[in-house]
């Protein structure tokens, strides 16, 4: 029997790589016969370079960008070699996701607030020679 385990993240326990090797290895333990295959999967939010960086490879290149009300936010793009300068790959979530504003404040930033942090990463996938970028 061969069997594909292909899990998201569990948003605060763990990747999506990582929840893909927990349950190999208890797949494993039970039926250690099984051929098992990992294919970790992104919904394209948070968790999308982790994903690609575990099927591609790739190197991570830091940024630091403005998150959604204009304080710095460490992120950054991953870049995967290849024909034409290769790919880069950007996740949003990084500098417009809501876990960067407190409750209170998110009101303000629907309102007020800004998406220069993800031009900036684009700039940065831009800037790492890929002749493609992936948001």
């Amino acid at each position: 029997m061969r069997v594909l385990l292909a899990p998201d993240r569990l948003s605060g326990a763990l990747t999506a790589v990582a929840a893909a090797r927990a349950l190999a290895r208890g797949w494993a333990e039970g039926a250690p016969d099984v051929d098992l295959a990992e294919a970790p999967m992104s919904d394209g939010a948070a968790g999308l370079l982790d994903v690609v960086a575990a099927a591609r490879g790739g190197t991570l290149v830091p940024a630091t960008v403005p998150g959604p009300l204009g304080e710095p936010v460490p992120a950054a793009v991953l870049h995967v070699p290849g024909a034409g300068g290769g790919t880069a790959y950007v996740e949003a979530d990084q500098v417009l996701g809501r876990h960067l504003v407190a409750e209170p404040d998110r009101r303000a930033a629907a309102t007020a607030g800004t998406s220069a942090g993800l031009g900036e990463l684009l700039a940065a996938a831009v800037r790492t020679g890929a002749g493609r970028v992936v948001v």
